[in-house]
């Protein structure tokens, strides 16, 4: 009776043994599939295939997102675990810093019949049209390229304040030096926000409240990052930003249309998976369910696209990938629109004085940081 028992237990542990191994085998050969040992058009014929079986509503080829680069290397974006407790907290401290940029605005006489209203960014209420596109608007800028470095969430970032800029400072189309061209590599070498191995916007807008950024000219983007240089001059700050209805879940269609027009364009997350990287054309209509590992810049939405309305977004892939840099991506779908941020940029029009300069260090350090890195002076 032992030895039966003892045969058994053998028995089951050499089928435990072999399922882990087939699954180990399986997870590899899928890997495999897509690592690059598999042909090109086969991997392609396997996306192709999955498209017509799940009825997709959008084409896939060859792009350097798939072949050339590993996931983490186009990727970056990592939120903390209590990401939501962070962005809500930063929206009950939002306003405090409007109260500063408006008294700059007094003082510089800026102005001085109209009442103080940063937002709406757009007069118009956009949000009640059935599409919107800023690019239609010129109000945003050219399309950037990661290169090979996790630092989606820098170009997410400055997507965002790009646009926000232009919009806020309307007369900057025409003004030598403009429109906005920031550095994300001032921000990699210098904000402490993250790497090439990942990191968010919250702490790309706290430097920029802070320090300012760069002009691309100044600090031209040149991935992984290098020694901060200290006394750029930076231009571009941020008055303050918050988060969009922050939760676990994705804000509503309804939230971010009105915060896309309040705002303008924001910086969201969104699941990336092989068939998103291999992108070409159409509406992206996955509907993956999986981790936000993603940044990019919502700029727009047509509601007659797709099953029920789809996003335009900005990446960072270079113009090489999707829609020369662009993706329709259907209401809903891997989770688009994740953690969505907006930031109000600096009026062109007036600075800070000391006293003013002064206030704002006072309220960093009391809601940000009990040892302050030094502050950049405009």
């Amino acid at each position: 009776m032992k030895r039966l028992m003892v045969s058994n237990l053998k028995i089951q542990k050499a089928v435990r043994w072999s399922t882990t191994l087939l699954l180990v085998v399986a997870l590899l050969i899928s890997v495999a599939s897509f690592a690059g040992i598999l042909p090109e058009g086969e991997i392609l014929e396997k996306l192709r295939k999955q498209a017509e079986e799940k009825g997709w509503t959008f084409a896939v080829g060859k792009t350097a997102a798939l072949f050339e680069y590993e996931l983490e290397e186009i990727t970056g974006l990592k939120l903390p675990e209590n990401w939501v407790e962070i962005a809500r907290r930063q929206n009950e401290i939002a306003p405090l810093f409007l109260e500063i940029d408006e008294e700059a605005r007094n003082i510089a006489g800026v102005e001085k019949m109209l009442p103080y209203r940063p937002f709406p960014l757009v007069s118009k209420r956009c949000d009640l049209l059935e599409a919107f596109d800023y690019r239609d608007e010129g109000k945003i800028t050219p399309v950037g390229d990661q290169n090979g470095c996790g630092s989606c969430w820098i170009f997410a970032a400055m997507g965002a304040y790009e646009s926000s800029y232009m919009i806020r400072n309307p007369l900057s189309a025409v003004v030598p030096g403009f429109p906005p061209d920031t550095s994300e590599q001032d921000v990699l070498n210098c904000s402490g926000a993250g790497t090439c191995g990942g990191g968010w916007w919250y702490n790309v807008y706290l430097y920029m409240l802070t320090h300012g950024v760069a002009d691309e000219s100044a600090e031209p983007y040149s991935p992984p990052s290098e020694t901060c240089v200290s006394d750029l001059y930076r231009p571009f700050r941020a008055i303050t930003w918050g988060f969009v209805g922050p939760s676990e879940d994705v804000p509503s269609v309804n939230q971010l249309k009105e915060a896309l027009c309040e705002h303008g364009s924001l910086a969201v997350g969104v699941h990336v998976t092989h068939a998103f990287r291999a992108y070409t054309d159409g509406v992206f209509n996955e509907h993956a369910d999986g981790w936000i590992n993603h940044g990019v810049t919502l700029v727009g939405w047509d509601d007659r696209k797709g099953s029920s309305g789809a996003w335009l977004i900005k990446n960072s892939w270079g113009t090489g990938w999707g829609n020369s840099g662009y993706m329709w991506i259907e209401y809903g779908s891997n989770r688009i629109g994740y953690a969505a941020a907006w930031v109000l940029p600096n009026s062109a029009r007036y600075t800070l004085l000391p006293p003013l300069f002064q206030r704002l260090q006072d309220l960093v350090k009391k809601y940000y940081y009990t040892d302050l890195l030094p502050f950049s002076k405009q």
